[in-house]
């Protein structure tokens, strides 16, 4: 399935950040640890309840959200403690696409908040909340503590998995608003923002104003032997 994005806008080139989209961008990266975190429990639950063997089918039934999971380590590449998963996979399994230097960072925006709310779309058609609800029925059924304890974790699983989906689709759309909405302003202005810290800037504005330059031969004069007349 070929996914049709714009370019610009965190595509071809960085995207301005801003205050805003700094804000969003934190709850977006608390959404890609919940991803991972919802993966790992998966995992834990299919091997607990079916064994190694089974893990192979759950890699090949995640795959959408294991490119999520991706999508979302190489967006946040720089932010602790993704930053330590980025550096394990990009020395080992995916140091190809390291060294050849695929877009990281803000680059991965918008496809992340795009590739996320398909997923989630699709799992919605597939059932996905009735699954959960069917999980849930059956743990009121366990008869022991282990059995309540697999099902407590397979719903947390996927549970967590498609909220963390859903938010992270969402904050990192609206990340990516208020960043095209920076370069707008800052194109329909006639410049970009500094890239500087708040002393910078008032450090800039307190400077005073330059006096124009001396020009010479301008200005209003009088002709020689006309003054005094």
């Amino acid at each position: 399935m070929v996914i049709p994005l714009p370019a610009g806008g965190g595509l071809n080139g960085p995207l301005i950040s801003t205050p805003e989209s700094d804000r969003l961008m934190k709850v977006v990266k608390y959404s890609v640890l919940a991803m991972i975190a919802s993966f790992i429990g998966q995992a834990v639950c299919v091997v607990l309840q079916s064994g190694l063997g089974a893990l192979a089918n759950l890699i090949l039934a995640a795959v959408n959200f294991l490119m999520n999971i991706f999508f979302g380590i190489w967006l946040m590449h720089e932010a602790p403690p993704i930053d330590k998963i980025y550096e394990c996979l990009a020395k080992t399994c995916c140091s190809p696409c390291a060294q050849e230097g695929c877009p990281r960072g803000m680059q991965c925006l918008l496809p992340f908040a795009i590739c996320n709310a398909i997923t989630v779309v699709l799992a919605l058609l597939q059932g996905a909340i009735h699954s959960c609800w069917l999980i849930f029925d059956s743990m009121q059924n366990a008869v022991d503590f282990w059995d309540a304890f697999l099902l407590w974790l397979t719903l947390i699983s996927f549970a967590g998995a498609f909220i963390s989906q859903t938010v992270g689709a969402i904050y990192a759309y609206r990340a990516w608003k208020a960043c095209q909405a920076a370069e707008g302003n800052a194109a329909f202005s006639g410049g970009y923002p500094e890239v500087g810290g708040r002393n910078d800037r008032e450090e800039a504005t307190s400077q005073p104003p330059r006096q124009a330059a001396f020009t010479p031969f301008g200005g209003q004069g009088q002709t020689l032997g006309t003054g005094g007349r």
